[in-house]
């Protein structure tokens, strides 16, 4: 397979073959977060096995596409999702520090 080829599959998230691996990548992080791995050692386990992965298949080639498959993954993600409820508000502590404070 070629590298271009490589990157390209991934950009395809409609098609099966990729759904089938991103199950089986779901049971697996389940599995662990079951087992006791807490959620940001995976994440960080998972995004480094990522990375890592595709700077060694694109070893000759620029690292770019390697990045940008592993953001359009977690742009992905990061629209599938859909809060339950709103994030909490934090204006009103921020708006007036406290007297004294500096501000960076």
């Amino acid at each position: 397979m070629s590298t271009e080829q490589d990157c390209d599959d991934v950009e395809s998230t409609a098609s099966e073959p990729l759904n089938s691996v991103v199950d089986e990548v779901r049971r697996f992080t389940v599995q662990r977060l079951d087992a006791g791995l807490s959620p940001s050692a995976l994440s960080f386990a998972l995004a480094f096995v990522a990375t890592e992965m595709g700077l060694c298949v694109t070893r000759h080639a620029s690292p770019l596409p390697v990045f940008q498959a592993v953001l359009q993954a977690v742009t992905s993600a990061a629209m599938n999702e859909t809060p339950t409820e709103p994030a909490p508000s934090h204006e009103a502590e921020t708006a007036n520090p406290p007297a004294g404070v500096t501000v960076h």
